[in-house]
């Protein structure tokens, strides 16, 4: 049996990180939002965090002006400085933290984010189911909070482990035929690296060896 190559390896590792390097799971920050036009006419009426959250799930599903709907806006006292959202291997101070709970709707999907009060701080709550069938390589990341994302030939899904996932399609990332390509060539197997753990289901012929 051939063992996988470190080129084969660092193909693989280059193939998620540039796919993931398309999209910003990043808060854009408050002086780059107020620059940014409002996704719907009444937009200014609503608090700062409406629109930060509107403009990052904008960016991260590739939808263009108009493209997010507030269906609605909820001030809400958060029981933790987690907003309510559980993240793995992260100890959430339990101190009362005061914010919003936006819902969203794009591509015919509802998005529930947790903010505090200024929008310096956005969890996605919930985001419609991703499908996993066809799967074919999953990536966690060793640091905390922990990431994860999972890539198939359609879409790339990504967020917080354990967590709601933003699902995009391929065409924003263009991971497809290079997805395709790897996975005619190598068979399926898991590693540990530096940039994160991962999980490959291959069909080809080169099965990497415990060495």
């Amino acid at each position: 049996m051939k063992s996988i190559t470190p080129f084969g390896l660092l193909a693989i590792i280059a193939l998620l990180l540039s796919a993931c390097g398309r999209l910003s799971m990043e808060v854009p920050t408050l002086e780059a939002t107020r620059s940014m036009p409002p996704d719907t006419p009444t937009a200014k009426e609503y608090p700062v965090p409406v629109n930060i959250a509107s403009q990052m799930l904008r960016q991260q599903l590739g939808v263009g002006p108009g493209g997010i709907v507030v269906k609605s806006v909820e001030k809400v006292d958060w029981p933790d400085a987690c907003l309510g959202v559980q993240q793995m291997g992260v100890l959430c101070a339990q101190v009362v933290t005061p914010g919003y709970r936006i819902v969203l709707e794009a591509n015919d999907g509802l998005y529930e984010f947790h903010t505090d009060i200024d929008g310096r701080n956005i969890r996605l709550g919930s985001a419609p189911q991703t499908d996993t069938t066809g799967t074919l390589l999953v990536w966690q990341s060793n640091g905390t909070p922990c990431e994860t994302a999972t890539f198939s030939l359609a879409s790339l899904s990504f967020g917080e482990c354990a967590g709601a996932l933003v699902t995009v399609p391929a065409r924003m990332t263009d991971h497809e035929s290079r997805l395709s390509e790897l996975t005619g060539l190598y068979a399926s197997f898991t590693a540990e690296t530096p940039a994160g753990n991962l999980t490959f289901n291959g069909f080809g012929s080169l099965v990497p060896t415990v060495a």
